[in-house]
């Protein structure tokens, strides 16, 4: 193919592809004195509007200009430049007057010229006010043709085409150059959509099973410089077992620069981790982003399908479920008490074996650098009375107490759990009933081992010898009574001399005294 030919396709492609994404706008134009606020002697000479035309991030603008009538003549523009450099003039006047003429053109700078009536050049969108320098013929033969003034252009919002990308990205501990313990709990590629100067990162996150406890990502809070921003959250699919609540699968947040660390909040809802957000960081490969279509930003998808399987009409956390209305979004928090708290109630109550404490608590959307998220929080109580389904732990008799009333609150068991009515949140204490000792008649046990009673060998019934029988009585009547019986006239002699001997001690011992004073 030919050569030019060839170019020639390119150029012709490429001003094609250049028009199908070009966007145009109609702007308000204006021409303002060189040094004021004001509008130029003339303004009128320019038409009120122009055409911007947006290009990727490139932008130039079209303006039209027209002829003036000063005093008994008419005024085109003759030149115009913007920023120093000149124009390019798309469409020009048919008119022909003593200054352009070619012939008789007394103007030198628009002889033989026609007189632009569209004119274009590139303009910054940043940039709304632009210096220019205009020419009319007219007034140049009255000794200033030539005159600076600004041209201000009123932008519309102009929305670029947004772009995405992947970027790797892990979950890293807040002082070490290592991986974080929660690692697991995020998707390890983040999407990026890119629009308007503006990033957004999309976070996708995931199950994560530590030591058999599952769990994954409920909240997130990014540093913005000056505390720490919770991260908006969609697509509420997670289930974790044990748990009714539903969980977010993708979190968004922005930056403001390619950044390899960010650091974060981040709150697993795991018991043993306590209610406070964990500080770490995230750490990004930007030097492995990638751009992709949307299509395959899978994460920016589902944020922006949202799926939410939240059902519930109930409030739920550590197996106890809340039905109730609270006059603004709460967290309903359940608190098993233990150490210390749990001792104090053991002085007020007799056989307490169980203490929970319930709190509805704000959404915390900022939290400052120097506050625990705890610290911040205020607690609501429900509109109108509450039902609670709580378990239970142990079993037994109890009496259900709230710790501010000293009457027993009125339940009913369901299997494993109990139901209630209440008008508030509080410390619910479970308070067990004494049990009472039932005497049992212990029934002695059969062995083929000869058993001892009273020091005599009394063989078992299988071998044909019953205790109760009379070879056992005769046996008891010749050995142990003999015994018993000697044992007693030993003793009743024996003792008596022994007492004898004793005395007579004492009484001598006595006379002694008496000899010696």
């Amino acid at each position: 193919m030919n050569k030019k030919l060839y170019l020639l396709i390119i150029l012709l492609m490429m001003t094609f592809c250049s028009f199908i994404y070009a966007e145009e706008y109609t702007v308000d134009v204006s021409l303002l004195n060189a040094y004021e606020d004001e509008p130029s002697m003339g303004s009128d000479g320019m038409l009120p509007t122009g055409k911007l035309i947006v290009n990727g991030k490139s932008a130039k603008l079209r303006v039209t200009f027209v002829p003036l009538d000063f005093m008994d003549f008419t005024g085109y523009l003759g030149e115009i430049t913007v920023e120093g450099k000149p124009v390019r003039i798309i469409s020009t006047y048919d008119e022909t007057d003593k200054y352009n003429d070619p012939k008789t053109g007394t103007d030198d700078k628009v002889k033989g010229k026609s007189y632009p009536k569209v004119v274009e050049f590139p303009v910054n969108l940043k940039k709304d006010i632009l210096n220019a320098v205009i020419y009319v013929p007219v007034m140049g033969e009255l000794g200033y043709g030539e005159k600076k003034v600004r041209l201000k252009i009123t932008y519309p919002i102009i929305k670029e085409k947004p772009t995405y990308y992947t970027v790797p990205v892990r979950l890293w501990n807040a002082n070490e150059d290592t991986e974080s313990m929660g690692d697991g709990s995020i998707q390890h590629m983040a999407n990026i959509r890119l629009k308007d100067g503006e990033m957004i990162v999309y976070l996708g996150a995931d199950k994560m099973e530590v030591s058999s406890l599952v769990s994954s990502l409920v909240n997130l809070y990014y540093d913005t410089g000056k505390g720490y921003q919770k991260a908006k959250t969609y697509s509420y699919t997670i289930k974790i077992e044990g748990d009714d609540n539903i969980r977010p699968e993708v979190l968004s947040f922005p930056l403001t620069k390619k950044q390899e660390f960010v650091t974060v909040l981040v709150d697993p809802k795991v018991d043993i981790m306590g209610d406070d957000p964990i500080r770490a960081r995230l750490k990004f490969s930007f030097n492995e982003m990638k751009e992709i279509k949307k299509s395959e930003a899978e994460l920016i998808l589902k944020a922006e399908k949202n799926q939410d399987n939240r059902t519930l009409d109930y409030k739920y956390d550590r197996k106890v479920k809340l039905y109730a209305d609270f006059d603004k979004e709460v967290e309903f928090k359940v608190y098993k008490l233990k150490g210390d708290e749990f001792s104090e109630l053991s002085k007020k109550y007799k056989n307490v074996k169980l203490a929970y404490r319930l709190s509805a608590l704000d959404q915390i959307d900022f939290i400052p650098y120097d506050k625990k998220l705890r610290e911040i929080r205020t607690s609501y109580q429900p509109v109108g009375e509450m039902k609670v389904i709580m378990p239970i732990e142990k079993e037994g008799e109890f009496f259900l107490y709230e710790v501010e009333d000293a009457k027993p609150i009125s339940y009913k068991k369901i299997d494993n759990f109990i139901e209630f009515t209440y008008p508030k949140l509080g410390t619910f204490v479970f308070d067990y009933k004494e049990k009472k000792e039932v005497k049992k008649e212990v029934k002695e046990e059969k062995t083929d081992a000869p058993k001892k009673k009273d020091n005599i060998i009394i063989q078992s019934e299988k071998k044909g010898v019953k205790k109760d029988s009379p070879f056992v009585i005769l046996l008891f009547l010749i050995i142990v009574l003999p015994l018993l019986i000697g044992s007693i006239y030993l003793f009743n002699k024996y003792y008596k001399k022994l007492i004898r001997e004793l005395l007579y001690a004492e009484e001598l011992k006595i006379k002694l005294e008496r000899r010696n004073k």
